[in-house]
């Protein structure tokens, strides 16, 4: 299971990143960015993600199109700010956790 980012603008306020994941057991990979990391070893992976923070973010898609272009915001404020990601698989053989990414906008 591998979660990827990237492009020439990813992080880039206003520009967009391109996420890919690739796992050929699954059919749906669900992203979510929280406000804060985590490692919390739960029966199927590591959770990255410390779900009682802010969720910042969520978006599903396909695996068989293999990357979704997200565009990020474009709001000033958010210049420094992480999100810490991780992509949930389903809809293969049971739930499984990709690696972390984290984000941090900028300019």
């Amino acid at each position: 299971l591998l979660l990827q980012h990237r492009g020439l603008s990813s992080g880039v306020l206003g520009g967009s990143t391109t996420l890919t994941v690739t796992d050929p057991t699954h059919t749906t990979a669900f992203f979510v960015g929280y406000a804060a990391p985590s490692n919390l070893p739960i029966a199927s992976g590591v959770l990255l993600v410390d779900t009682s923070s802010a969720r910042l973010f969520q978006v599903s898609f396909p695996l068989a199109s293999g990357s979704l272009v997200m565009p990020n915001p474009s709001d000033v404020a958010l210049c420094g700010e992480t999100a810490f990601t991780q992509a949930v698989l389903l809809g293969g053989t049971g739930l499984a956790l990709a690696n972390a990414v984290d984000m941090t906008a900028g300019i």
